[in-house]
């Protein structure tokens, strides 16, 4: 039987997933950060990627998961992006800030579950805050 929120709150069984929000949650989420690390991986100016990322809205598309990390990747070298996925992964997470007072806490469950950040743009497991504590 999977617990319910009930018990997990009431210390009765054991959680089989304990999920957390990475921006805003775990981070504080500064999109300026992944705009410059897009805008110098591209080699264009940030107004550039502000206007082609943010502004024409693809980032919140991409937030919703209306596309696949493949074709994230694919727009991206279309752009003038000529890293490999990991890059695009890396360059993404860069507006991820970790909130050292919440991820502290957050490590006693890495030791008893797998710990890869997830958002609904693109596996985020290049990033592990364990590396930046």
């Amino acid at each position: 039987m999977t617990p319910t929120l009930y018990d997990m709150a009431n210390g009765s069984g054991r959680p089989e997933l304990v999920l957390f929000d990475l921006g805003g949650v775990l981070c504080r989420f500064e999109p300026d950060r992944r705009a410059t690390e897009l805008a110098t991986a591209i080699g264009v100016a940030e107004d550039e990627v502000h206007a082609l990322v943010f502004a024409s809205g693809f980032d919140q598309e991409c937030d919703l998961g209306l596309h696949s990390e493949t074709a994230i990747l694919e727009r991206f070298r279309r752009l003038g992006f000529s890293g490999d996925r990991d890059d695009l992964r890396r360059a993404w997470a860069t507006a991820f800030v970790p909130d050292r007072a919440v991820i502290a806490p957050q490590s006693r469950f890495e030791a008893r579950a797998s710990w890869s950040p997830r958002s609904p743009t693109m596996d985020l497991s290049c990033w592990p805050p364990s590396k930046v504590l």
